[in-house]
């Protein structure tokens, strides 16, 4: 089994092949987005969320975050303010907040249309040259 610091650099190791891929990663949300959960989806290149979903980093109401490398991934995405309630409180915010804040790329009423929009999205992504898109992800990263 893995030990607690083991588990967390294993966890921090993948999504920091999520970064690091060269094809572009879509994380779509749509119920409660938590702790690691967030962490999973801040190393995702787009993410959507129906407006019923939820998002908090409890972990920061009892002084802890996670060891997956999301609380800076989370801090470069989101504008300060929005960051700094976020994780001041631990609790839970809006899809509306979180796309105020920046963490989402968009938001929508109901899973249907959110697959819909993120099918047409990839439909575009397809199209286009992937040593292209690898060097552009590649460049966006490194800026963050």
């Amino acid at each position: 089994g893995y030990t607690a610091k083991g588990f967390s650099m294993l966890g921090n190791k993948l999504f920091g092949l999520l970064d690091n891929i060269p094809q572009v990663v879509i994380a779509e949300i749509d119920g409660f987005c938590m702790g690691g959960g967030m962490d999973f989806a801040s190393s995702c290149d787009f993410r959507f969320a129906t407006t019923r979903s939820r998002f908090a980093h409890p972990g920061s109401k009892l002084g802890i975050i996670t060891g997956f490398g999301g609380t800076q991934r989370i801090s470069r995405l989101m504008k300060s303010r929005h960051f700094i309630e976020h994780f001041i409180t631990g609790d839970p915010y809006s899809a509306k907040f979180m796309k105020e804040g920046g963490f989402l790329s968009e938001t929508f009423e109901n899973a249907e249309n959110m697959h819909s929009y993120a099918d047409k999205f990839t439909g575009n992504i397809t199209n286009k040259n992937r040593l292209f898109l690898a060097e552009l992800k590649k460049s966006i990263n490194k800026q963050r």
